[in-house]
């Protein structure tokens, strides 16, 4: 972070663009290729559908460590800090502490794309066989 701007990755996951802070990324592999034993972080509210999430990304967030599923890895971004709004305490519930903030950015063809910025102490985890996953 310089003071003005700060990395992200960028991400789609069930019809939403999410944003991680890029120092919380340990890797992004193929969902088959990921390690069985790392837990995945259980965003309720988001319809399942885990054959369409050929990724997985590791967050790894100081002990914290926990995978994410994903549709599609946009890349990575400078997001300026008055992009960034934090969401009012009126809108934070048990189904979406994993978010902390929103941001719209500039999107392809001067469209706009509005991404929810994670929060990795907000995450719930499971194991990935508890999920029914191979």
């Amino acid at each position: 972070m310089n003071g003005l701007t700060e990395s992200y990755m960028l991400f789609f996951l069930s019809g939403f663009h999410f944003l991680l802070p890029l120092e919380w990324i340990g890797r992004v592999s193929a969902a088959d290729e990921a390690d069985p034993e790392l837990p995945e972080a259980v965003l309720t509210g988001l319809p399942e559908g885990q054959d369409s999430r050929p990724y997985m990304v590791t967050v790894e967030c100081g002990e914290q460590k926990a995978g994410i599923r994903a549709e599609g890895i946009t890349g990575l971004v400078q997001v300026l800090k008055e992009q960034i709004w934090e969401l009012p305490g009126e809108v934070k519930s048990q189904m979406n502490r994993y978010i902390s903030a929103m941001a719209l950015l500039d999107g392809t063809e001067g469209g706009r794309i509005l991404a929810y910025v994670l929060e990795p102490a907000g995450f719930q985890t499971a194991l990935r066989d508890e999920r029914g996953v191979d």
